[in-house]
């Protein structure tokens, strides 16, 4: 369904008024057209198109559902290099499982080279994300980004193992080859269980009230420059060091440190299930990768209960690999009995196998 209105004065063609249905769409606009050499200058407008009709059409592999508008211009032609500038939103966005509200977009691409004025974008729950800076030959970023009030449970859409929630404000930057750039990223993250328990603040299992974070790096490390959550007005858990993959293997070598950390929220990540309570400070170290995590540590245990027998306290290392927690000299106090452990436990089918040395029984 197209319509427009010609003319043809000297050596320039004017194409008015055009309208055409495409892409679940209309498109309107403008046309000038210098026959002489082939240059031209357009101003387009497009209301209602359809992103995955679209997305269809360019044979993208990617699957994005929503409707689009834009208002461009766009100029080249002869000698020249095509120029497209202009603005472009979106409503409705679901983009991989990703939900976007509205996202809106300033930009100018010319010669493989894109300026983003501004990309902002609105997630559910108020949280936003924005976008700025420059992409060189479509290959090298020069980019800023930022987030504000996120609900950190999206990055399970990326990667089921990163188990997270709470609402994280967040800033950062992207330099270097598209394939494989440096990044630098400082976060903050906070509980909002008051608000809604989708926003209790959890990592990996551990409760928080806050959390602040530095990384930088590459994909293929990205360094924990520094790490800290609290918990009670306390601090929980810090990075002594750390790195961690985010593509390929996904490699993990993090060293942590626990202060009085309660046992049942390290149980629920190691040993799911266990019925432990207590304090546990530990320094422990996670190697691997964020699919197949490998925990060694040592602990230090007191005032807590196991399967419902009183520890006044316990001490020794600890490992996990895959599905065996392994526990080694593991020195036990009780008002019954004191012993050392050596041993193991399956922490999916709970079956133990350990030597016990009773000591001091009552």
């Amino acid at each position: 369904n197209i319509s427009t209105k010609l003319r043809y004065v000297g050596d320039m063609i004017y194409l008015n008024d055009t309208s055409l249905n495409i892409w679940g769409g209309n498109v309107t606009g403008t046309v000038e057209v210098k026959t002489s050499d082939l240059t031209y200058n357009a101003h387009v407008k497009a209301s209602g198109v359809d992103a995955a009709t679209l997305c269809e059409f360019a044979s993208s592999d990617n699957v994005i559902d929503g409707k689009i508008s834009a208002d461009l211009g766009i100029n080249g032609g002869g000698d020249k290099p095509v120029k497209v500038y202009g603005n472009a939103r979106a409503v409705g966005l679901n983009v991989e499982d990703l939900q976007i509200d509205e996202a809106n977009a300033s930009f100018y691409f010319t010669d493989d080279n894109l300026t983003i004025d501004y990309l902002s974008a609105n997630l559910p729950n108020k949280g936003t994300l924005g976008l700025e800076g420059t992409i060189r030959d479509m290959e090298l970023l020069d980019l800023d980004f930022y987030g504000a009030h996120v609900d950190m449970s999206i990055a399970q859409k990326f990667n089921s193992a990163l188990d997270m929630s709470g609402l994280a404000d967040f800033k950062g930057t992207v330099n270097g080859e598209a394939d494989n750039p440096n990044i630098t990223l400082e976060l903050s993250a906070v509980d909002m269980s008051r608000q809604s328990d989708q926003f209790t603040g959890r990592l990996f299992k551990q409760p928080f009230d806050s959390i602040q974070l530095a990384a930088s790096g590459s994909l293929d490390g990205v360094n924990i420059d520094k790490f800290n959550l609290e918990k009670d007005g306390n601090l929980k858990w810090t990075v002594i060091e750390g790195n961690v993959g985010l593509t390929g293997d996904k490699n993990i070598n993090l060293q942590l440190d626990t202060t009085q950390v309660r046992a049942e929220d390290i149980a629920a990540l190691v040993a799911p299930d266990q019925p432990i309570t207590g304090n546990v400070s530990n320094t422990v170290k996670i190697t691997g990768t964020l699919d197949n995590p490998q925990v060694t540590g040592n602990i230090k245990f007191n005032r807590g209960s196991y399967r419902g027998v009183l520890l006044s306290g316990m001490t020794g290392d600890y490992s996990l690999e895959g599905e065996i927690v392994r526990l080694q000299n593991f020195e036990i106090t009780s008002p019954m009995v004191d012993m050392i452990l050596n041993g193991t436990i399956n922490k999916n089918s709970q079956v133990m196998d350990f030597v016990v040395e009773g000591k001091d029984i009552n």
